[in-house]
């Protein structure tokens, strides 16, 4: 698969996230939440934990609301480090408005280096 090298976009306070989300105190405050694109926008979020990530519900009104007169994040990619497997590095889930992207939540147990820089 080839992509287009990623561009870094928008960033979000965690206050605006958390109403479309998830309670502000299940996110990771030292890294953005960012719009990220390799020519499909997403909103990067990392999460503290499994627990988090599995209690995610898009409230997709409010952030079509949110959203509106941005350059739309065509879905959410939701990362954490806490990991089912130990030899796994991240965790992620990707939501869109009409599905969870089955590939991605094949990839939830992926090996890679996070850099929090």
């Amino acid at each position: 698969m080839i992509q287009a090298e990623p561009v870094f976009r928008e960033r979000h306070a965690v206050t605006s996230i958390a109403l479309i989300v998830l309670n502000a105190e299940d996110f990771i405050d030292t890294l953005p939440i960012q719009n990220v694109s390799t020519r499909r926008p997403n909103l990067m979020v990392m999460l503290k934990s499994l627990a988090a990530i599995g209690r995610v519900q898009i409230d997709w009104k409010q952030a079509t609301k949110y959203f509106a007169g941005w350059r739309q994040a065509t879905g959410f990619y939701l990362l954490t480090q806490e990991c089912e497997l130990p030899e796994a590095r991240v965790h992620a889930r990707k939501l869109t408005r009409s599905l969870e992207d089955a590939a991605t939540s094949s990839g939830r147990r992926f090996r890679c280096d996070w850099e929090s820089g």
